[in-house]
């Protein structure tokens, strides 16, 4: 009973930490209106990132207080498991990134254009403190926070009561949801699993919070490109293709020893 209660009040708190991160968001919006100096690109993500960063602190310190769950933040991981995860997020990254917007993908595609993801430095070595200030926290300050609030908290009260395949499904929708990025619902879903599994798989919650760093990390350095398709990137989809097939088979070994239902007793 008391597991029930406990769930009940983070999902709760969980949605109406999102409200208030909407009333914050407008209350910023009306402000960069009214001071025009403020550079709308900058002034407005940072406000917006900052305004969240304030409302998951003070979810986490609610939560931490009400619920009285102990934070494992790192349990024995074996180094090769640890390698294999991070190689997987990398991969699922680079895999998730039509979802981002899918009709928009094929839309493109079906137009004989072809989206081609770079990296570049340009966007931190000649950027204004503002956007640097933005990188900073939403590579490191934003994966600490909501891997706490959503694999600390939500996903560990889930595991104690619901099966490992409803509790991981569950807490993912619940992450991608919150995100309010309807459009790019699907590559959040495929993210919250990514770092629910590993948090499941490992106990230990800076796994998922690395995971999460190195996507922020990937999604800030990666600049879209549009191109016509041609030959050679329609050889680069079928790399891809291949890259997705290897992945899958790492993602079935490493399962595997997973097929039973566990349930997170702790």
């Amino acid at each position: 009973m008391k597991n029930r209660n406990n769930l009940r009040v983070t999902i709760i708190a969980i949605i109406i930490a999102v409200i208030l991160k909407l009333i914050l968001f407008a209350l910023a919006v009306f402000l960069i209106k009214i001071y025009k100096q403020i550079e709308v690109t900058d002034g407005y993500n940072l406000t917006h990132l900052l305004c969240s960063l304030i409302i998951d602190i003070s979810l986490i310190i609610y939560l931490y207080r009400r619920l009285e769950i102990k934070i494992e933040w790192w349990c024995n991981v074996k180094i090769s498991s640890l390698i294999l995860l991070i190689l997987i997020s990398i991969s699922v990254f680079f895999l998730s990134l039509p979802f981002v917007d899918l009709k928009e993908y094929f839309v493109r595609l079906l137009s004989g254009e072809f989206s081609v993801y770079k990296f570049s430095l340009e966007r931190i070595l000649h950027s204004n403190i503002e956007s640097i200030t933005y990188f900073i926290f939403m590579v490191f300050a934003v994966p600490v926070a909501e891997e706490i609030i959503f694999r600390g908290f939500l996903l560990k009260l889930m595991l104690r009561r619901y099966s490992v395949f409803v509790s991981l499904i569950f807490t993912s929708l619940i992450f991608a949801v919150v995100h309010l990025r309807f459009t790019g619902i699907g590559y959040l879903i495929i993210y919250g699993l990514l770092f629910s599994y590993s948090f499941w798989k490992t106990k230990s919650l800076i796994i998922p919070i690395l995971l999460h760093v190195i996507i922020n990390l990937l999604s800030q350095l990666t600049v879209i490109q549009t191109t016509k398709l041609e030959n050679k990137y329609i050889s680069i989809m079928g790399i891809s293709l291949l890259l997705c097939i290897m992945v899958s088979i790492m993602l079935l070994t490493f399962f595997r020893k997973d097929n039973e239902k566990e349930t997170y007793n702790n």
